[in-house]
């Protein structure tokens, strides 16, 4: 009787373990199909908010150019290069009169931060989310693969989050975090590989450091408050336009029972609900 117990705890776990593989791979398999842009083609969002976007395609043409031209034969450096693009041609200021709506034009900012590359015009202020959407264009003309990441903290009174990418780099065959915000990667301190943001929410923090050209470490790259709130909870997908984006939940990080007051006290399963479309949640303890 007792093996047959043993028979059966190895049969759930196993069967938990398909099931939590199975939904990560259907959740980016749609990600990747339906929310995706293809190449040379407007997304949903860019459609709405420029609809005039071709009026910017030459704008594209000549980053890609300008990208080709540097004969990065790396494919690490090239992304590392993009980021670094994106990162130093625009600021992050909490400034009151920003414009979300201009900042999410993708086409009309990424001529904006061409111009400050050319032209040395003032750099357009973006937040994290305008800042991925960019270097995911240009990505998506180098014909590289790339999907936009979400990760969300509960110790806040609002339901915060921070956006950034991870990049399939065809050098190493993984997925990859690029933070074009703190124009930031992350490797894992002990084998000094790149990771994704799975081993940063499921596994030991502490294990892995972010590294810029100002060097290696969270103090160093002003990401502390990353490490100290944000690494609980990760949705794959594009915001806007995802059909069925996957949210991972660490619930030994993230309370689910917590109510946001600044978001009318919705729990993160009703905010998550509201804002995006028919979200996929798989909960996990930290597991590496």
């Amino acid at each position: 009787m007792k093996r047959k117990g043993n028979i059966q705890r190895v049969a759930l776990l196993l069967l938990i373990l398909i099931s939590f593989l199975a939904n990560i791979l259907l959740g980016v398999f749609l990600y990747k199909e339906r929310s995706s842009p293809a190449m040379d083609t407007v997304s949903s969002i860019e459609a709405y908010l420029s609809p005039d976007a071709e009026k910017y395609a030459g704008d594209i043409r000549l980053i890609k150019q300008y990208i080709e031209d540097q004969q990065i034969a790396s494919p690490t450096k090239k992304i590392d290069f993009v980021r670094n693009w994106v990162n130093t041609n625009s600021v992050h200021n909490n400034d009151p009169s920003y414009n979300l709506r201009a900042a999410f034009n993708t086409p009309r900012v990424l001529a904006r931060l061409w111009k400050t590359h050319e032209a040395k015009d003032a750099p357009v202020n973006l937040t994290c989310g305008p800042r991925a959407f960019a270097m995911q264009k240009i990505l998506d003309h180098l014909r590289i693969s790339s999907r936009v990441v979400m990760i969300f903290t509960d110790n806040f009174d609002s339901c915060l989050s921070h956006t950034f990418l991870e990049v399939f780099n065809p050098e190493t065959a993984n997925w990859e975090v690029q933070d074009p915000d703190y124009n930031i990667s992350y490797v894992n301190k002990k084998t000094g590989h790149r990771i994704a943001t799975f081993s940063l929410i499921f596994g030991d923090i502490d294990a892995f450091i972010p590294v810029s050209k100002n060097g290696k470490g969270w103090t160093v790259n002003k990401v502390e408050k990353l490490k100290e709130n944000y690494f609980e909870t990760i949705m794959y997908g594009n915001p806007f336009t995802a059909v069925n984006p996957v949210i991972l939940i660490n619930t030994d990080k993230f309370n689910l029972r917590k109510t946001f007051k600044d978001n009318g006290g919705v729990t993160f399963r009703e905010f998550a609900n509201k804002y995006y479309r028919k979200p996929i949640f798989i909960e996990n303890r930290s597991t590496l």
